[in-house]
């Protein structure tokens, strides 16, 4: 936080990892709200504590209403971006996967 004021607003933004915040805060939400301002990008995934496994949401442990209630203060257009792995499913189910995706964002939005 103390190299991030050392920055104007306007100049400098964060990019909020929700996988990597699940795993540095027993809190991410409270963490999220210190940078709140200047987060101009997210990468939204969720883990099972442990590792960066790149889940869609609601797949492991993040507290996704306190996530999105801090998202949902901050003035910037998000992007979601849809988590890895992809390489693995078969091409056949590729479709359904990203039609879930896209179901499981329509949910964080309305939250």
């Amino acid at each position: 936080m103390v190299l991030l004021q050392q920055f104007p607003e306007e100049a400098f933004g964060v990019c909020w990892d929700t996988s990597h915040g699940e795993l540095s805060s027993p809190n991410q939400a409270e963490e999220m709200a210190l940078v709140k301002s200047r987060i101009v990008a997210t990468h939204i995934s969720d883990n099972l504590g442990q590792a960066d496994d790149h889940l869609y949401p609601y797949r492991g442990q993040v507290d996704w209403a306190a996530v999105v209630g801090v998202l949902r203060e901050q003035p910037w257009v998000l992007n979601f971006e849809v988590p890895g792995k992809m390489s693995r499913c078969p091409l056949e189910l590729r479709g359904a996967l990203v039609e879930y995706g896209f179901a499981v964002g329509k949910h964080l939005l309305n939250l």
